[in-house]
């Protein structure tokens, strides 16, 4: 994607709605893009932080490195549903379905734009798109010559070191490096377990690096490597809503090529995923579930080919091959994998000069098997498939040149991930919490309508959304306490939740004069769960904020810049250590002040939560006041 698009049109670009070059207002999609601007001046040193403000966008912070992100309702423990991609590699952790977020090696001086895709998308995607998709893209080092040493220091001990350096290799290519080191006290503790065992205040550590390069084969031919480690460790608020000690290794490989040909852009990508995690979750203050390590690799190899017939047909047609694999947690007996096959296609036609549409199906094929020994099952109960078809479609009308009527359908598809298809977990003497490898994938329907408007005259837009959802055969797990005393032995993850979402979301935006710019939003998600029984750990309705807002406020002048975000999230219950809670109206305030030295040093001092010393933002650890000061220089 060319700067030389975005200076063309004077607004973000994507090519992740169809393949090609598109101005973020002609997009099929619900589509928000979050510029290297808004980054900069987000009160934020993490990405969480950075979608807080984006409407529809539940965040809740458990810990130092413990975050959820969720769309649209739907937040929960381990948030799943949300895919996660780095440069179009995904980077959420697939033997789960959740995403660890420090997890994932970028630094936020080195992405050019986020993109948040609102609602199901995996005729787009792939499967687990189903609450939308998180696209972080980062700078092209052929185009973009980015050079940033960044130091950030504050409270709870908190010290971190960036860069970012790229290189250009003359004519032949460019490459980029990037990483950090960061170090953190955790919020206070220690938090007791439903068991009563004791953890301790573990320093959370975040330590990347990261080689990205694209070298020049042809004029028309590209070829790019990016390497990656990430070194992680945090308290982790968990799937059992308790907190667990976690430690993450994360190697990401990938390679692209790609050539711009008389018929249309060829494009390969082919990228390995390796997570090992190694938790502690200590039950009655014995390691019960030790060791408790998880295995995970993922391989996946994609061919698509985009191509126009006349001027107003664009084509895009993919094939992708994706294996994954992970040990049978905890103990290691054996791995659970799958192979899955998909064929997609997407054709989008420029009816006329105001009138759009785009369609795009995926077909998928998954065939799940088991090797190794086991305690529960056999090896050929696991030789099941599963056949879904994803579908995405997008009507855009361009009513005049300041309005914008959207309608939106999608057919979304949630597979079981690997732990809920075969997790072999002893809870006590007798007892196995195990996973169900006849696990059906969740289906959810999508409905929406959308309608933007630009108010020239006062410098303002609007955008107004209304959505249904209907998501059936949702998995969960019992609550094994309540399990077990019920004598519901072994305890099964299983589908036994189905849900309905109705929704909406209000967003204002302008700028006031040359200095101060504004924002406001406000979404809604009222959901109507039906569960086979109450004491099912995963649920919805009552479980989720039902009103998010968010109220925004910038000031630039010169050297300076100031920003505030105030956020407000309606009071829900959310079980923690074991015990339902009722958690009150959370409001949020963060800011951020920034001064330019010169054309290269930066000084800023940021504030998070800084409305108390510490508050409920999720049903973790209490999230504390943080302050911290930053010297950023750019060479």
């Amino acid at each position: 994607m060319s700067a030389a698009y975005e200076e063309l049109f004077q607004e973000p670009v994507t090519v992740g709605a169809t393949g090609v070059p598109q101005r973020a207002s002609d997009v099929p999609l619900n589509m928000e893009i979050i510029t290297s601007e808004d980054i900069e001046r987000s009160a934020a040193r993490d990405i969480p932080e950075v979608l807080r403000k984006v409407s529809g966008v539940s965040v809740w912070r458990n810990g130092q490195g413990s975050s959820e992100v969720a769309l649209r309702g739907f937040q929960q423990a381990l948030s799943e549903r949300l895919l996660v991609l780095l440069n179009g590699r995904q980077v959420y952790q697939d033997q789960f379905g959740y995403t660890r977020w420090d997890a994932i090696p970028v630094s936020l001086n080195e992405i050019k734009q986020i993109e948040v895709v609102k609602g199901p998308n995996t005729a787009l995607y792939g499967f687990n798109a189903t609450s939308g998709v998180i696209n972080i893209i980062t700078y092209n080092p052929l185009h973009d010559d980015v050079d940033n040493v960044k130091v950030n220091a504050g409270t709870q001990g908190y010290a971190e070191g960036e860069y970012v350096s790229t290189h250009k290799l003359g004519e032949y290519g460019a490459v980029r490096f990037s990483g950090s080191a960061m170090t953190a006290d955790e919020f206070d503790g220690p938090y007791v377990t439903p068991a009563g065992a004791t953890l301790q205040d573990d320093d959370m550590h975040r330590y990347f690096f990261k080689a990205d390069s694209i070298f020049n084969l042809t004029d028309s031919t590209e070829l790019g490597i990016e390497v990656s480690h990430t070194d992680f460790g945090a308290q982790i608020f968990n799937f059992f809503n308790a907190m667990s000690e976690e430690q993450y290794m994360v190697n990401g490989y990938k390679a692209t090529l790609s050539s711009e040909t008389d018929y249309g852009l060829f494009a390969a990508k082919l990228y390995h995923n390796n997570t090992d995690i190694d938790y502690d979750y200590p039950l009655g203050g014995q390691p019960t579930l030790s060791p408790f390590v998880s295995r995970n690799k993922i391989t996946v190899a994609e061919l698509s080919h985009v191509f126009k017939l006349g001027s107003d047909h664009t084509f895009r047609v993919l094939g992708e091959y994706r294996t994954n694999q992970n040990n049978t947690l905890p103990a290691s007996l054996g791995t659970v994998e799958y192979d899955v096959y998909s064929a997609g296609g997407l054709w989008d036609w420029k009816i006329s000069d105001k009138l759009s549409m785009s369609h795009a199906l995926r077909y998928s094929s998954l065939g799940l098997e088991r090797s190794g020994n086991s305690v529960a099952y056999s090896n050929s109960q696991f030789d099941t498939s599963i056949d879904e078809l994803s579908v995405n479609s997008g009507l855009v009308y361009k009513m005049t040149d300041v309005d914008t009527f959207r309608l939106m359908y999608s057919r979304g598809i949630d597979i079981p991930s690997l732990v809920e298809f075969g997790l072999e977990s002893p809870l006590a003497p007798g007892v196995n919490l195990l996973g169900d490898p006849t696990a059906e994938p969740s289906v959810v329907n999508h409905y929406e309508a959308n309608y933007e408007h630009n108010f020239v005259e006062y410098d303002t837009k609007a955008k107004i959304a209304v959505f249904y959802q209907d998501a059936n055969d949702l998995q969960s797990v019992y609550d094994t306490q309540t399990a077990i005393a019920q004598g519901q032995i072994p305890v099964l993850f299983g589908n036994y939740l189905s849900s309905e979402v109705y929704g909406g979301e209000i967003d204002l935006k302008g700028n006031l004069h040359e200095n101060w710019s504004w924002g406001l939003n406000y979404s809604l998600a009222l959901i109507d769960d039906d569960v086979a029984d109450p004491s099912i750990i995963t649920q919805y309705e009552d479980r989720n904020s039902t009103h998010i807002a968010n109220a925004m406020l910038g000031y630039a002048n010169g050297p300076w810049t100031g920003d505030l975000l105030l956020n407000y999230a309606s009071q829900y219950d959310q079980v923690r250590g074991g015990t339902l809670n009722s958690y009150g109206d959370v409001f949020t305030l963060n800011s951020k002040v920034s001064y330019d030295v010169n054309e290269d040093i930066r000084l800023s001092l940021t504030g998070i939560s800084m409305l108390d010393d510490n508050a409920d933002q999720g049903p973790g650890l209490e999230a504390e006041r943080q302050i911290f000061a930053t010297v950023s220089y750019s060479f």
